[in-house]
Parts: C-alpha cells; structure tokens; sequence
C-alpha cells in the first residue's frame, strides 16, 4: 500500500514569514506609524530629499495588500519601495516576504540577502528589529529543500525569540531534517505557548509515529479532529496509526481502523485506491 502518513500545509491564519513594523525605521523605540511619518518628514526636512515620500507611500501600500491576501499586486509596490529606498533593509525584508508569498522563492532570497547586507551587522542582534531576517530566511530555506541552513536559522531566530510560530517552525525543520527527539520536544514548548492548533498537533501525531510512540500519536491526532471538525488529514493519519503500527494485541483495532477509514471517506468521497483496499480487509 502506498498511502502515506498525510502532512499539512501551512498553519492557518498564521504568518508564514514574519513582517517588520513600518513605524520603526531608523527608530527602534518609536511605536506607532503616525510617529514613522513624523520620523520621516523630519528626515526628509534634514536631508533635503525629495524621493523618499514614495518610497514610504509604496511600502504602506505593499503592507496593506500583503494583509489582503494580493502578495503579487504587493510586489510591485515593494519594488518601487526599494527603487525609492535602496538602503532601508524594511523595504528589502518586505520584498523578500512577498515574493515568498506569491512563490517567487530565488527572487526572495536575492531580496533577503540584500536586505541583510542592508541591515549589516545589526541583524545579529536579537535587539534589533533586522534580527527577524533569520526567522524570513530559515522559513525561506525550507520551502527551497535547504534544510540544514533552514534549521540552523531558524534555531537562532528561535532561541532568543521563543514564540508558538518560532518554535514551531523550528520544530518543522527538525522533522524535515529527521532529527526526531528535537523536533518533539520543541513541539512540546510551542504547545506550552499555544496549545489548540490542530494543525501543529497533526504534525506532532508524525513525529511521534516516527519514535514509535503510537499511543501518544493517535490522542495527538484525536486532539486535533476535536479542535478542527472535519480536519481531513488527521482522520487519514488516525486511521492509518490503527491499521499499521498500534500493537494487534490492542483491543478492537480492526474496528477502530474501520471506524477511521469509514470517518475519512465520508470527509472525501474519492480516496485513494488503496484506501478503499485497507477498508475492505
């Protein structure tokens, strides 16, 4: 049979790279964007420039598309944004991130390292807004199959900035890299932060299959259907950890793959062939 163990996409409603706040150029400890534009025309006034403002309008503009959902009308924005502000790395992370979103990845990294050149030094420390670019750059890594860059990014962006998102990503590259023990681990202290994402839980259900811990996998992947009705993947994932790897000594184990199977048909009518194959054994 060769149906696999179901991943799933990216977290829901979750960040896949993570932004920059526009009201902090140049200004770390200034907070909100009416205090930017301030920022701004005061530099604007000092310096004598008179490009600048469209640059500034363009990144706004980007910002506001990404959050719509539109990464590819954001590009053009953020294009004419480092046209106008070749030297403000903000401009250059926010390419990156676009063109990530709208599948570009070689022209997101090419945005990415101009960024870090941009920002220089300053992204090393887990102080400065620039730091993020490790974070962007491990999640660009695992989309472009570099996995051991990917973690060893994504580990220092996660060590010194441990959110559910940081570490979760975290944990994903220690399962691409099939570095087991890590990545559950590392689950466990993203689910200390947030602990109802059914799609993380999916995830942990693999990893624990994978360190021959099937009872621990299916209450993971119980836990996921009962946070997310009708999750799919996780139905598949249940009924293959009772077909396939719990103990056949385990107390009614045909019956409970049976009533798996029979819940993930129900959820997609046209399953895999070989589904339908486990289901009639």
């Amino acid at each position: 049979m060769c149906v696999e163990l179901v991943n799933n996409a990216s977290l829901p409603n979750v960040p896949i790279l993570q932004t920059c706040s526009l009201s902090k150029i140049d200004f770390p400890l200034m907070g909100t964007r009416q205090k930017f534009n301030l920022i701004i025309t005061l530099v604007l006034v000092l310096v004598g420039t008179g490009c600048k403002p469209l640059g500034v309008r363009a990144l706004h503009k980007g910002e506001g598309l990404l959050a719509l959902g539109r990464p590819k009308a954001a590009v053009v924005q953020f294009k004419e944004a480092v046209k106008q502000l070749p030297e403000e790395w903000r401009a250059w992370n926010y390419l990156g991130l676009a063109l990530h979103r709208a599948g570009d990845l070689e022209g997101a990294d090419q945005a990415y390292r101009q960024a870090v050149e941009v920002a220089g030094e300053r992204r090393r420390s887990p102080n400065d807004p620039a730091f993020v670019l490790y974070f962007n750059m491990g999640r660009l890594g695992l989309d472009r199959d570099q996995l051991v860059d990917s973690e060893k990014l994504l580990h220092t962006y996660a060590s010194e900035k441990q959110s559910f998102y940081s570490l979760f990503w975290l944990a994903e590259a220690f399962r691409r890299n099939a570095h087991w023990s890590e990545a559950e681990v590392t689950l466990q202290r993203a689910f200390k932060l947030k602990s109802d994402s059914p799609v993380a839980l999916n995830r942990m259900g693999i990893i624990q299959l994978k360190l021959n811990k099937p009872v621990e996998s299916i209450a993971s992947f119980k836990k996921a259907l009962e946070l997310k009705e009708g999750f799919a993947e996780a139905q598949l994932n249940l009924a293959l950890t009772y077909h396939r790897y719990v103990p056949a000594s385990l107390a009614g184990r045909e019956a409970l793959a049976l009533e798996a199977f029979m819940a993930y048909i129900r959820l997609n009518p046209d399953p895999h062939p070989d589904v339908q194959v486990m289901v009639n054994q």
